[in-house]
């Protein structure tokens, strides 16, 4: 992907990773100095040895920068001159002294910063043609008259419904709910009744296809709409407290989620069909999304 940059988006590229990476807070490796005493009528006692801090200092490592740079590339998988290129464009006081702190520290910040970076590229790039004729797999199996749901069918977990719930008459699966995590079962039996939703359920697993990996969403609610209208809201719960806690390899396919299900979106358009993707951390109330 890198190789096949023009010159001036490499270097464009590089800017805006330097310009990041030149704002780190590295957090500076301390050696503490401490001088132990006996104190010698408390011997045989538990507190007989007290230690005392007498020094503490700021340590600089020496930093072999060819060896940094190797496990800069091997670590984010760029090209090693790439690597390169990127190191050389960081100024010099933060060579010495900002990577001097705490090279290994630093050198997982600077991972993450690239990381983002290609992804935020390849979401660029990437585009979800041919999803016509995409269906949802029949998870419902028969047996003896009688249709049930297989446990992991389209999550993890398995439980029987033993009592009401607010959005229950709604719930798809009728008399067990299947979820990844408590979070889920929270979203499922706490959300209040909206009628504004006509059916919700857990997603089977779509295995969407992204750079990052293969990504399945959580729950689909059908939303009453007007004129005619369909509307789908896709949601992806996340038990996290703010969408910055979100790991960056699971935001990153997220990302291309919210891509795929924009280009479904456009291939229903003229249907009067509405697909949206949206996230869900714990804070954020239902009502909210759906409104929005």
């Amino acid at each position: 992907m890198i190789e096949n940059l023009n010159k001036e988006n490499e270097e464009q590229l590089i800017i805006n990773i330097k310009n990041e990476v030149e704002k780190l807070n590295i957090d500076a490796i301390v050696l503490q100095t401490t001088r132990e005493e006996i104190k010698v009528d408390k011997i045989g006692e538990s507190d007989a040895v007290y230690g005392k801090i007498v020094n503490i200092e700021s340590y600089k490592s020496k930093v072999d920068y060819l060896e940094f740079v190797r496990s800069l590339s091997i670590s984010t998988k760029i090209p090693l001159l790439f690597s390169v290129k990127i190191f050389n464009a960081l100024s010099n006081d933060f060579k010495e002294n900002t990577l001097a702190k705490n090279p290994a520290q630093t050198l997982k910040e600077i991972k993450e910063i690239i990381r983002k970076h290609l992804v935020n590229l390849l979401k660029s790039k990437v585009r979800y043609d041919g999803i016509e004729n995409s269906v949802l797999p029949n998870v419902f199996k028969t047996e003896n008259g009688e249709t049930y749901l297989d446990t992991g069918s389209v999550g993890k977990f398995q439980k029987d419904i033993e009592q009401d719930f607010s959005l229950k008459t709604k719930w798809v699966f009728e008399n067990v709910i299947e979820y990844d995590s408590n979070f889920e079962i929270e979203i499922i039996e706490k959300d209040a009744e909206m009628d504004e939703i006509e059916i919700f359920g857990k997603l089977p697993k779509l295995k969407i296809k992204t750079p990052l990996g293969e990504y399945n969403p959580d729950f689909c609610y059908a939303i009453k709409g007007n004129n005619g209208n369909k509307i789908f809201l896709i949601v992806e719960s996340k038990g996290y407290e703010t969408s910055t806690a979100i790991p960056e390899n699971e935001k990153g396919k997220m990302a291309f989620a919210e891509k795929y299900f924009q280009a479904l979106n456009d291939f229903y358009r003229n249907e009067n069909v509405k697909i949206s993707f949206k996230e869900r951390i714990s804070s954020t109330q239902l009502a909210s999304l759906i409104n929005n």
